[in-house]
């Protein structure tokens, strides 16, 4: 009688909370159309970077941290000043790419697409187009903003990070 009653709660809840579940991704079209662009891209990297950075809100940051933190900056939530300590991988994305600092940081899907041809610039140089998603680590540890320092503290940083 009690898994009975468990599962008819559990279904019930899920029945009336399954909308809740879904996350609204307002970028959908840039995301395809970055892929189009760059089809060794795996499928759903772009979305799960943007998701871990932003939560998809592409952020224009016009006022800055109280405390002194970098200013993340796009839906992809890219560093333009890493003060001294993260990485500025805007201008590096900026470089990858082909697109300039200025319209990554102002539009959405430039931010998108530059993102995506990094990745794949990046896939390039290193011969990288495996289907296991662990395989592009390396990838995603050039495209950080997180600090490559070979300490405890930021190796755990870096690892909770990917």
């Amino acid at each position: 009688m009690k898994k009975l009653l468990l599962f008819v709660f559990s279904a019930l809840f899920l029945a009336t909370n399954a909308n809740s579940l879904i996350v609204e991704n307002p970028y959908a079209n840039s995301f395809k159309k970055a892929y189009a662009l760059y089809p060794s891209v795996p499928k759903g990297m772009l979305e799960a970077v943007a998701w871990t950075q932003t939560r998809f809100t592409h952020l224009a940051n016009e006022e800055n941290s109280c405390i002194g933190l970098p200013q993340a900056f796009s839906v992809m939530g890219l560093t333009e000043d890493g003060k001294d300590y993260f990485r500025s991988n805007l201008s590096f994305v900026a470089q990858l790419s082909g697109f300039t600092e200025k319209d990554i940081k102002q539009h959405a899907e430039t931010s998108i697409i530059a993102y995506a041809a990094a990745f794949h610039k990046l896939q390039t140089l290193h011969s990288n187009f495996s289907n296991n998603p662990a395989d592009y680590k390396k990838i995603l540890v050039e495209l950080s903003e997180l600090p490559v320092v070979n300490n405890i503290t930021n190796d755990f940083v870096m690892n909770s990070h990917l």
